[in-house]
């Protein structure tokens, strides 16, 4: 549990990304979503989230906060449908560490993931008051709709013109129980000018809802991040959901060729967009740019070096690796130290 991620550093976090995002209102959807990506918009998230965190030095953790884009690629291709449909067109990965100073393989690991499926609009009732599918239910809206709402069985193919399939047979929901938690939509607004009821309905820009047909999206990027990241059930008027499922990631990144169901899902995703050859679209990003952008590394403990287990902390020892303070309130800050800073 991150229990410094607490309400108020929700809020915090969904007036930077208002703040951010809203100068692009006028924008299209993927270009608007591609804020999200945005070095400064990840710094300020990483600044927030690393202010509130009071480290000790007796454990080591680093969370990685990670988001993949996927619009179009992979897809999955169900047996009632003709058609590939796209997964989301955006991933948000959460990937813990345990770690020793010196070693370069972590003793532990747990990951989480969520999908998430962006829309805006311009239409008035959904910009008075936003819910899924956001879009007309027609065409391709339907078919995500169709895939995220039940998650039927499907194959998983990289691209649309991908012959053979990456994975087959996969099975998220063998319960047939809807919803599941491993996608949910998001919605912003498209406007020239500022929505009147910007501060109640869109008070961090990007809104959530789950993938039930006529939810509505009233959960701010930060409180779903807090969510997320603690995984604490969701209320919502449809019973308590869940944001994301937990995946397996013995390595980094995951093994695809033993993995199934959504250990597969994610380990298929993190494999695809961090393929050097698979660059971010040149019309929303530029050239060359990756598909998996990241917060840095947040620091939330440490662990001493490996030698220190091994003699009592002599005086040399202390001063090496500043490890002493005789001031409780200024614990020593990994971050300032860690290797390779200068």
């Amino acid at each position: 549990m991150f229990k410094w991620f607490d309400p108020a550093m929700a809020r915090r976090v969904d007036e930077l990304t208002r703040d951010h995002c809203e100068p692009k209102r006028g924008l299209g959807e993927l270009k608007q979503l591609g804020n999200l990506f945005n070095e400064v918009y990840l710094l300020s998230l990483y600044q927030e989230m690393a202010a509130g965190i009071i480290r000790n030095t007796r454990y080591g953790a680093v969370l990685q906060i990670k988001l993949a884009w996927i619009d179009k690629i992979p897809l999955a291709k169900t047996s009632a449908k003709p058609i590939k449909t796209e997964l989301g067109d955006a991933v948000l990965f959460a990937i813990e560490e345990r770690r020793i100073v010196g070693q370069t393989v972590p003793i532990a690991r747990s990951a989480k993931a969520v999908i998430l499926q962006a829309k805006i609009t311009e239409r008035y009732q959904q910009i008075k008051k936003p819910t899924v599918p956001i879009a007309p239910m027609t065409g391709s809206t339907k078919d995500e709709y169709d895939l995220l709402s039940a998650w039927p069985p499907f194959d998983l193919y990289k691209t649309s013109g991908s012959g053979a399939a990456r994975a087959t047979g996969i099975v998220l929901n063998a319960t047939g129980t809807k919803p599941q938690p491993f996608g949910w939509y998001m919605a912003a607004p498209k406007a020239k000018h500022i929505p009147s009821n910007v501060d109640t309905t869109w008070p961090s820009w990007w809104m959530l809802g789950p993938p039930v047909q006529g939810h509505d999206c009233v959960f701010s990027f930060g409180s779903f991040l807090r969510y997320f990241l603690n995984g604490m059930p969701i209320p919502t008027k449809s019973g308590p959901l869940t944001a994301g499922a937990s995946f397996s990631c013995p390595s980094y990144p995951p093994d695809t060729a033993s993995a199934s169901g959504w250990d597969r899902v994610c380990a298929e995703i993190i494999n695809i967009v961090e393929d050097p050859d698979m660059h971010a679209p040149q019309s929303v990003f530029g050239v060359n740019t990756s598909r998996m952008a990241s917060v840095d590394e947040i620091y939330l403990d440490f662990i001493y070096p490996i030698e220190l287990y091994n003699t009592f902390l002599s005086p040399y020892l202390i001063n090496k690796y500043r490890l002493w303070s005789f001031n409780p309130s200024q614990p020593f800050d990994w971050y300032a130290h860690r290797p390779g800073k200068k």
